[in-house]
C-alpha cells in the first residue's frame, strides 16, 4: 500500500481578516503528501480549502474523473462553479477497500498543465477517507466560528446553500464510514 497525506495547516478569509462577511470559500495553505514526494507545502501558498473539501469528500465517495471534474485543489475561485489554471487534481478510483490515485496534475491541461505523476497509487480508503474527513471537520469548525456571511444577490445565496447541502451530505456519508470501521 502506499503512502497519503492530505491536511489542512491554516485557514482564513482571503484577506485575513476576520471580519469579512463577504467572502465564501475560505483559503488555506495545505500539505500533500504521496510516498516520499511533497506535492504541496505551507510554502505553496494559498488554496481555496472549501472547495477542496467538497471535492476531496466527492473523491472518497465516488471517485474522481480529474480530467472532467472541477480540479481537486485550485488556488482561486468559488465554492462549486470555478476552477483555476493553478491548480492540482488527479483521478480516483474506488476499489473495495482501496482507492487508486492516478494523474496527478499541476494546472489545468488546457492552460499547459503538466503531470506531475501519471504512476497510480493505491491507499487504503478507510485511511483516506479519515483524512478528507479531518480536512472537511476544519472548514466546518471554521465556517461555524466565523461571522455569517453576508450575500450581494441570491444567486450568491443559493449556490452558498447549495454547497453547505452537499457538504453536509458527504459529510455525514464519510462519517458512516469511518464509523463502520471501528
Amino acid at each position: 500500500m502506499d503512502y497519503f497525506r492530505i491536511d489542512l495547516l491554516d485557514q482564513y478569509w482571503i484577506d485575513k481578516n476576520n471580519d469579512n462577511q463577504t467572502d465564501f470559500c475560505s483559503h488555506g495553505e495545505i500539505y500533500l503528501k504521496i510516498n516520499d514526494q511533497e506535492i504541496i507545502t505551507e510554502k505553496d501558498g494559498a488554496w481555496t480549502v472549501a472547495s477542496a473539501a467538497l471535492r476531496l469528500m466527492k473523491s472518497a465517495l465516488y471517485g474522481y474523473d480529474g480530467e472532467n471534474d472541477l480540479p481537486i485543489i485550485s488556488c482561486c475561485g468559488y465554492l462549486m462553479n470555478y476552477g483555476c489554471p493553478d491548480s492540482i487534481t488527479w483521478d480516483a478510483q474506488i476499489n473495495n477497500d482501496t482507492i487508486e490515485l492516478s494523474n496527478f496534475r499541476f494546472g489545468e491541461i488546457k492552460y499547459g498543465g503538466r503531470l506531475l505523476y501519471q504512476d497510480s497509487f493505491r491507499v487504503d480508503l478507510g485511511d483516506y477517507t479519515k483524512q478528507v474527513l479531518a480536512f472537511a471537520r476544519k472548514i466546518k469548525r471554521f465556517y461555524s466560528d466565523n461571522l455569517p456571511r453576508v450575500f450581494s444577490g441570491k444567486s450568491d445565496q443559493d449556490e452558498y446553500e447549495e454547497y453547505w447541502r452537499l457538504f453536509k451530505i458527504y459529510f455525514d456519508l464519510l462519517s458512516e464510514r469511518c464509523s463502520s470501521l471501528i
